[in-house]
């Protein structure tokens, strides 16, 4: 039994915490139980994403949102078979830093400022 699913069989979760029933309840579109799996899970999600990206902050955060609006879009097929609503986000995270990372071009986000002193009509 995976250990958020096991904080049911020993009685010991609470309402907010009952991550199989929040699953459940974001599955029927609760957006109160979405906003608690997200609360509970977020720093695992962007530490891990941190870590991979070498603690590249901004791709860090952009992978934890995108993996997280993933996870709640595809939420319907999610099943309890032997992993945790935690370890399947950072499933989906781990394969958005793959694809990210199999695109070189991706992380070369370089913004070019203007130079104030140029002539606009040069």
């Amino acid at each position: 039994m995976n250990n958020e699913a096991s904080h049911i069989s020993q009685g010991s979760s609470s309402p907010e915490t009952d991550i199989p029933r929040l699953v459940e309840r974001t599955q029927e579109g609760d957006s109160q139980a979405v906003a608690t799996l997200y609360s509970l899970h977020y720093q695992r999600i962007y530490t891990f994403a941190y870590y991979r990206l070498d603690g590249n902050v901004p791709l860090a955060e952009d992978i934890t949102e995108e993996a997280f609006m993933r996870a709640f879009r595809m939420i319907g097929t999610f099943q309890w078979k032997g992993v945790s609503f935690g370890a399947w986000v950072v499933t989906i995270a781990r394969n958005l830093i793959v694809d990210m990372l199999r695109r070189p071009e991706a992380l070369q986000l370089q913004e070019t400022w203007l130079d104030a002193s140029l002539d606009p009509e040069k």
